[in-house]
């Protein structure tokens, strides 16, 4: 899996996924995009500043526009 892959498969649910800030956590995503050196500057880069409670914010937003 590639970096966005890795972030886009964050758990806005997971206080693992996520910082105290609502940032992606580095070792979290070194992990899955088997990249050990990453950094935090690479992570803004690719994520364009994604925060997690954007992400759950999108997620709520979704389920309401979800067809019951």
């Amino acid at each position: 899996m590639d970096l966005l892959e890795a972030i886009q498969s964050l758990d806005p649910a997971n206080d693992e996924h996520w910082t105290g800030q609502g940032l992606p956590r580095i070792d979290v995503l070194a992990k899955l995009a088997e990249l050990p050196f990453l950094k935090r500057a690479e992570v803004e880069a690719e994520s364009m500043g994604l925060r997690r409670p954007l992400v759950q914010a999108v997620v709520a937003l979704g389920s309401l526009l979800t067809p019951r």
